[in-house]
């Protein structure tokens, strides 16, 4: 049990510290809540740049 019990410590720590890092290197994504609400909906961008809707049909094959 002491050698899973230390698995798991080590575990933890190595996902506390790539956290920790991301954390220092994280940077909102730009267009805030209007962009997030259109993907949601279904808009699709490609480079950047709004191509429209995606169709029932294309997703559902």
């Amino acid at each position: 049990m002491a050698k899973r019990a230390r698995h798991r410590e080590d575990a933890l720590y190595l996902i506390y510290k790539i956290v920790r890092r991301l954390r220092r290197e994280w940077r909102a994504l730009n267009g805030g809540l209007n962009l997030m609400a259109m993907v949601v909906a279904g808009e699709t961008f490609k480079d950047g740049v709004r191509q429209g809707r995606v169709s029932e049909e294309v997703t559902s094959a």
